[in-house]
Order: C-alpha cells, then sequence, then structure tokens
C-alpha cells in the first residue's frame, strides 16, 4: 500500500506522457492505460481500423465501435450492421422466450420495469389487447 501510495502521489504530478517519459529513461517497463475517449481519437488505432462506424437508423446517425480482431489480408472484415433496435424483438423475447403473459409485459411497462420505444408500439397494442 505505501508504495502504491507513493507512486499515485508521484504520478498525479505529471501528465501520462511526462511520467512515460521518466520511467523510459530508467528502463522501466510501462505504458499508457487508455480510456475510451483516447482510443476512439487514437491515430493508430484508426489507421488499422480498429474504431469502425455503423448507422443506427433510430438514432439517425453513425455510432463508434470497437472493430473486428485479428485483421486478416484476405479477409479483414468488416461491421457492416449496429445490430437490432431498441425494442425490436421486445414482444418475442417477453412472450415466446421468457413466456411471460401478456398481463405482466403491461404490468413491467406500467412500472417503467420495460422501456417500449414508441416505433415499436404496435407490438405493445397486441399485448395490451391480449389482457
Amino acid at each position: 500500500e505505501f508504495l502504491d501510495q507513493t507512486i499515485a502521489e508521484w504520478c498525479s504530478k505529471l501528465t501520462a506522457e511526462e511520467v512515460m517519459k521518466k520511467v523510459d529513461e530508467a528502463a522501466v517497463p510501462n505504458g499508457l492505460i487508455y480510456s475510451i475517449e483516447d482510443i476512439v481519437s487514437d491515430p493508430q488505432y484508426n489507421a488499422r481500423g480498429m474504431i469502425e462506424e455503423v448507422n443506427v437508423p433510430s438514432l439517425s446517425r453513425t455510432l463508434k465501435i470497437p472493430g473486428l480482431s485479428p485483421k486478416l489480408d484476405k479477409t479483414p472484415g468488416k461491421t457492416t450492421w449496429a445490430g437490432p433496435e431498441l425494442g425490436e424483438h421486445s414482444k418475442h423475447v417477453f412472450k415466446d422466450i421468457l413466456k411471460m403473459s401478456s398481463s405482466q409485459i403491461l404490468a413491467h411497462v406500467e412500472n417503467g420495469d420495460i422501456i417500449w420505444p414508441e416505433e415499436y408500439a404496435k407490438d405493445l397494442e397486441d399485448v395490451k389487447a391480449n389482457v
């Protein structure tokens, strides 16, 4: 604990780059621990295609996501679909997989436990019709 505290105090007075320079000079193996913001803005991550953008229609924008790894020369891979929209399969999951009754689903929606997106209101109407 003493050593961790001493190192933390020393590091807190320097930028990450200054810490790396000093420990490099002392031949101590080291490296930055990146935040998500650091990763997304890092030129090397972007140059290697490790940050991809996919279209998300319900958000009316693109979303940055981790790229596929490993990168292969002949089949590098690429994400072409962000996945189902929020709520797209709610009715199927709650009724068919979880075997919840319509009244159970409706009670959870009314309590705010389940958020039912507006674009799938017809599915919720179907649930209400079966209560």
